[in-house]
């Protein structure tokens, strides 16, 4: 007689989502810890666990903390809407190939303003596959991420070696940021002029050039106007939309962050 005795399997996934997640055909729409029983191949169990993250009632602004580890020159990330365009980003961090350098271990603080009604989500990549894990190569720092809202809510956070990328989805349901954005004579800025508006307002892009493609939202997130133009000062007028709260948004400059209008 020949037996075999065949393995069955374990499986974890860690996923986020912004309000549901369906999982094996059922939909989640909380956080928590679920398992499913398949039958493998050769008939042997095979158990799934799902870790599952619910990220909501979050408040902009967002602040990442990253610590970079030795190899920072492989490190990259963004943050991104629903419709894929990047908001923030950063790499190219000044790092040696070969370990260490100017940015090593370096703490990177960035505050994000960030429209509300929106979904967005968080990347975090390593080029090379070792995520923030540096310790395994040599006497090496490993490094570290965390990202929290404006009441210090912690959205997500990690350490050590993740592979080649993570993401972490959320919605964000209230902002909170300032008329003018940029700082700095040479820093790209955007003005808006006068707001609260009535019939009109003008939009000012600073130190940055076009072509500009502008979005202005509603609080439901719908599109109410689109405008394309090479010029950096831009009137925006004959909007058929009544009084109330509104989003700009510079769709293909993402240094330039999304700013709060009132129309009266």
């Amino acid at each position: 007689m020949l037996l075999i005795i065949s393995e069955s399997y374990f499986l974890v996934d860690s996923v986020s989502s912004c309000s549901t997640y369906t999982f094996n055909g059922v939909q989640y729409t909380t956080s928590g810890v679920y398992t499913d029983t398949l039958s493998s191949a050769s008939g042997c169990d095979s158990i799934i666990s799902l870790v599952l993250t619910i990220n909501g009632g979050i408040t902009a602004p967002i602040t990442l903390e990253l610590l970079l580890d030795d190899f920072c020159l492989e490190t990259f990330w963004n943050v991104k809407d629903s419709r894929d365009t990047v908001i923030y980003s950063g790499q190219n961090y000044n790092c040696s190939s070969s370990g260490g350098g100017q940015q090593a271990n370096t703490l990177i603080i960035e505050n994000m303003n960030l429209a509300p009604n929106e979904c967005y989500t968080f990347e975090l990549g390593d080029v090379f596959g070792d995520g923030l894990g540096a310790s395994q190569w040599g006497p090496y720092n490993d490094g570290s991420w965390l990202i929290k809202d404006y009441n210090n809510l912690v959205i997500g956070q990690g350490q050590g070696n993740f592979g080649f990328l993570i993401e972490y989805s959320f919605f964000v349901d209230e902002s909170n940021f300032t008329n003018v954005i940029g700082d700095g004579d040479l820093q790209p800025k955007l003005t808006v002029y006068p707001n609260p508006f009535n019939e009109s307002t003008t939009v000012k892009i600073q130190n940055i050039d076009g072509p500009h493609t502008l979005e202005l939202f509603d609080l439901s997130g719908r599109i109410v106007k689109t405008i394309t133009t090479i010029s950096n000062e831009i009137t925006i007028d004959d909007i058929s939309t009544s009084r109330g709260i509104y989003w700009l948004v510079i769709k293909n400059q993402s240094n330039l962050k999304p700013i709060k209008l009132i129309k009266e």
